[in-house]
Formats: structure tokens, C-alpha cells, sequence
């Protein structure tokens, strides 16, 4: 028997790690959350797709798909938004087309597509994007909006900002400005002005990120219970900064209930904000129940992509009304 050959009977016949390379506390959670977290965790070994948006400001979705497929690549329409396509085959980079680089579209996951979406801004409307960079949702309402109305778009990593400014100008997007400022000043930012919609994508723990970043595999619990602080800290100043029967959609990229079901609670119970059905057939209802512990029946009208079902990142988006 070759060496290499040894090596790979070696390889196969060694035990598997039953965490997952995740630490034990996580795996221990998702058990609880998760009656099928196995095909949960190993659906995130392996890379997501990538999918586009098409930016119809600048283009029309078939003409686009059409002159990539010409390229070699092949794509299946996302089902809840039919300018937005999951690429099946990709012969190269999908940023380094004439198509992309003319702004004729943009990558992200498809999860990102529901917040924008649940949003729904109006063209004409104000509309505040507390955690902007690096612009995947912003553009995205940008482009619902007709580019009519007024962004104001706030972020505070200088790198993610110079992306956003980037794909702004390459999508043609002319109603955003854009503010390098921590989204606890928005209420500066702002001044009188009170947006008829925010979108609240906040930072937060990650865990449905693991296929691009394993980094996420580790951590301290620690770190939810400060993401979660922070968390109650903006959506108290975005329910402030809110007009009266304006909506918010707050998401996040994690499986933690403490950062996506409790957190809705705390709008409802703290804030005397109501939810809303999200109005748009994409992932699955939120947890009713987390940790043995029975969660109020208006969670569920929130939503989460799991990437073992939707072939996406882990993602959780709710609507609610002030």
C-alpha cells in the first residue's frame, strides 16, 4: 500500500469529532434549540452558494442572467424574490464580470434579501439603516425605493463604510447619505427628522455565518449576553427615533434565541411595539419555545433561514410596528 493510501485509511478510520469543532457549550445549545442540529452543523462544513440581486436601476433581471449564462454560469431564480438568483455554476468569479463591475448586480446571501423586503420602504419615504456597511440591505432598499426618498445610512467600521461608498457608486444608488458614526448617535444623525421606516440589522454573535468564518465555532457565552445588551440599547433609541405607526424590521446573522425571539419580546413587552406578519413566503416561523421556556404565539410571525433547509447563512428578521 502507497504511504498516501495509508494516510487517507488512516483519515477515514479516525473518529469523528462530535462537536464539530464548535465548543461544547454551543453544540449543547443547539441540541436544545435544534431536534435535527446535526444536519444543521454540517450543512455549515461546506461553503453557501453565492446568489445575486439583480439591481434594477441599472438593469433588467433577464437581460443580465441571459449575457452570464452566455459567460458559463447558470442560475436558479430565488423563490421569494424573483430579481434575485441563486448561481448554480460559476466558471469564475462572479465579481469579476463587466456585468457586475457596471453595477448591474450585487452578491449576498439570499437571507439578506428578507429585510429589505419585510421593510418594504416606499419611494418617497425616510428611511434610517442603523448598521449599514457594507451595503448589501441598504442598496437593496435603495433600489425598492426607486432611488426617491432620503437614506440615512450609519455605520462605524471605516473599511465596511468604504465598501458601502463603493457599491454606490457602482449601483448607481442617489438618494443615500451616508455617516461613519457608532448607530447609538443616530438620534444626532437625525436631528427633528423622524424616518418612516428603520432597518436594524444588528451586530450580534454570528453564529450563522460559521461556513465563511469558523472563528464563530468558538467563543464565550459571554458574548450573546453582551450582544444582547446592545441589542435592547438600539432598539430602544430605534423605537424612540421612530414616528408614530412607523416600522421597524430588526434581523440579525444568529441561531441565539436571546438575540432574535427575546429581543422581539423586549419590543413588545418594553417598548410597546406590535408585530407584524412579514408578508413575504421565505424561511421558517421563529422558535415558540426556547430552552423549555414557552415564547408568546406573536413570535412566531418573525422568521429564520437554517442553512441545513434553505441552502443559506443562519439568518432571523422581524417586522414590527410602533
Amino acid at each position: 500500500m502507497m504511504p498516501s493510501e495509508k494516510t487517507e485509511k488512516k483519515q477515514a478510520q479516525a473518529p469523528q469529532d462530535p462537536n464539530y469543532g464548535y465548543d461544547p457549550w454551543i453544540i449543547s445549545r443547539y441540541k436544545k434549540l435544534f431536534p435535527d442540529w446535526e444536519a444543521l452543523v454540517r450543512r455549515m462544513e461546506r461553503p453557501i452558494p453565492d446568489y445575486i440581486r439583480i439591481n434594477k436601476l441599472r438593469a433588467n433581471p433577464d437581460e443580465t442572467i441571459k449575457a452570464l449564462e452566455k459567460r458559463g454560469f447558470r442560475f436558479k431564480r430565488v423563490p421569494f424574490c424573483d430579481y434575485a438568483f441563486q448561481a448554480t455554476e460559476a466558471p469564475f468569479s462572479l465579481s469579476s464580470t463587466p456585468e457586475y463591475l457596471l453595477g448591474e448586480y450585487f452578491i449576498h446571501d439570499a437571507s439578506s434579501l428578507l429585510p429589505p423586503l419585510a421593510l418594504a420602504p416606499k419611494p418617497g419615504e425616510i428611511v434610517l439603516d442603523m448598521c449599514a456597511a457594507p451595503g448589501g440591505k441598504s442598496t437593496h432598499l435603495a433600489e425598492i425605493m426607486q432611488n426617491k426618498g432620503t437614506i440615512f445610512a450609519l455605520d462605524i467600521n471605516r473599511d465596511k463604510i468604504r465598501a458601502l461608498r463603493s457599491h454606490v457608486n457602482r449601483l448607481g444608488i442617489e438618494n443615500m447619505m451616508i455617516f461613519r458614526t457608532d448607530a447609538m448617535d443616530a438620534a444626532n444623525v437625525m436631528g427633528n427628522v423622524r424616518p418612516d421606516k428603520i432597518l436594524l440589522d444588528a451586530p450580534c454573535s454570528g453564529e450563522g455565518v460559521v461556513s465563511k468564518d469558523a472563528s464563530r465555532k468558538q467563543g464565550e457565552i459571554s458574548e450573546i449576553d453582551f450582544c444582547r445588551s446592545s441589542q435592547r440599547a438600539l432598539l430602544k433609541l430605534a423605537c424612540n427615533l421612530l414616528k408614530d405607526g412607523g416600522t421597524l424590521v430588526y434581523s440579525t446573522c444568529t441561531f441565539a434565541p436571546e438575540e432574535n425571539e427575546e429581543s422581539i419580546v423586549y419590543a413588545v413587552e418594553e417598548l410597546g411595539m406590535r408585530v407584524e406578519e412579514i408578508g413575504v413566503e421565505a424561511g421558517v416561523p421563529a422558535l415558540g419555545e426556547a430552552f423549555g421556556k414557552k415564547l408568546p404565539e406573536y413570535v412566531t410571525k418573525a422568521r429564520r433561514f437554517l442553512p441545513h433547509i434553505h441552502n443559506t447563512m443562519g439568518a432571523f428578521a422581524a417586522k414590527l410596528k410602533k
